[in-house]
């Protein structure tokens, strides 16, 4: 395998949304806890990440034995160092999202990829966040 590693857009200043948490307004409409327990138990997994890291790699390589346990150590260290957070969401719960890095990044997106957004707040809430 070649040496590999990791440079997250962050690192240039380029925030954007990838490692994210989807669903439906309808099932959002139909089960508005189910959606709270669910967001809540992501993040309670992440922070059993950020406490041991090193479980977590094991547990990834339990269910996908044919993975890289350095690379999966090295990828886990730089979303928890890098990516976890923007500037605007420091101190903030995980998973919770700032308009403008939602801003910023669907304008870039606009730009260099012909997308035409709608309003940040059409994409995501904050409104399960604990």
């Amino acid at each position: 395998m070649p040496d590999m590693g990791f440079a997250p857009f962050s690192q240039f200043g380029i925030n954007t949304y990838g490692t994210s948490l989807i669903t439906s307004q309808a099932v959002i409409d139909a089960d508005p806890d189910l959606v709270r327990r669910f967001v809540h138990a992501s993040a309670q997994g992440w922070e059993a990440a950020i406490k041991d890291p090193q479980a977590a790699v094991q547990a990834t390589m339990k269910q996908f034995p044919e993975s890289d346990p350095n690379l999966l150590r090295e990828g886990l260290k730089v979303m928890i160092d890098q990516q976890l957070h923007t500037p605007a969401t420091a101190g903030k719960p995980i998973g919770w999202t700032a308009e403008g890095d939602w801003t910023a990044m669907l304008e870039r997106l606009k730009n260099y990829s012909g997308l035409k957004p709608k309003h940040p707040s059409d994409y995501y809430t904050n409104g399960f966040i604990d």
